[in-house]
């Protein structure tokens, strides 16, 4: 099973390396580190959540979380198709399971709020668009998955992992400047993995930890 599950991620791996180039205009990205994670992601997805409704529903959500900050990562640009798929895998699922319209409802507006807010003081703060937008609607497609509690543990762990990320690139010798670009979206995609898989245990660990 474990061999025709890996055959799945390979194939899915082709898929999402031809949507990643459709999207990523003059960029080209190796097939092979595609191939490699989607596979990684489906083997994951199959050994936390079997082959049911949530094993297929997570590794559909993973794989496009993952394209999505490939993409962004090449060009700069969170594509809205995708986050518009994103946020109707989440709501499709959580029907599916029962769970209730308005805690999605809810997971929307805070992952879309939340980064709302902090889109707008730094458009404010720097006289242009400092923050993309197509970030606060990953954040908002995000919470209808994850619901509330959890999308807030995204919305800032991304930052302490965009943090790390910018100290890994200084160490290796990357030179950044205050004015570069830097594209938040694979640090987004990156915490909503986690958090979807280990956000209970951490937000338990947290409370239990500092607040009791």
């Amino acid at each position: 099973m474990v061999i025709a599950v890996l055959l799945i991620g390979l194939v899915t791996g082709i898929l999402v390396h031809k949507l990643i180039e459709a999207f990523s205009e003059d960029q080209k990205i190796s097939v092979w580190p595609v191939l490699f994670a989607t596979a990684a992601l489906t083997v994951f997805a199959y050994s936390e959540y079997g082959l049911g409704t949530a094993g297929i529903f997570h590794w559909l959500i993973w794989c496009v979380l993952f394209a999505v900050a490939v993409i962004d990562y090449l060009t700069l640009t969170v594509v809205d198709a995708m986050v518009y798929g994103l946020g109707a895998l989440g709501l499709v699922y959580h029907l599916i399971i029962g769970s209730p319209l308005m805690d999605r409802g809810i997971g929307f507006l805070a992952g879309f709020g939340m980064y709302l807010v902090i889109y707008l003081a730094a458009k404010a703060y720097y006289k242009k668009e400092a923050f993309g937008f197509g970030d606060v609607m990953l954040m908002g497609a995000i919470g209808i998955f994850l619901g509330l509690s959890q999308t807030v543990l995204v919305g800032f762990m991304a930052f302490y992992l965009a943090l790390i990320g910018i100290l890994i690139q200084k160490i290796a010798g990357k030179k950044l400047h205050l004015k570069e670009e830097i594209a938040f979206g694979p640090s987004i995609c990156l915490s909503a993995w986690i958090v979807s898989l280990y956000g209970t245990g951490i937000i338990d660990w947290y409370l239990k930890t500092f607040l009791f």
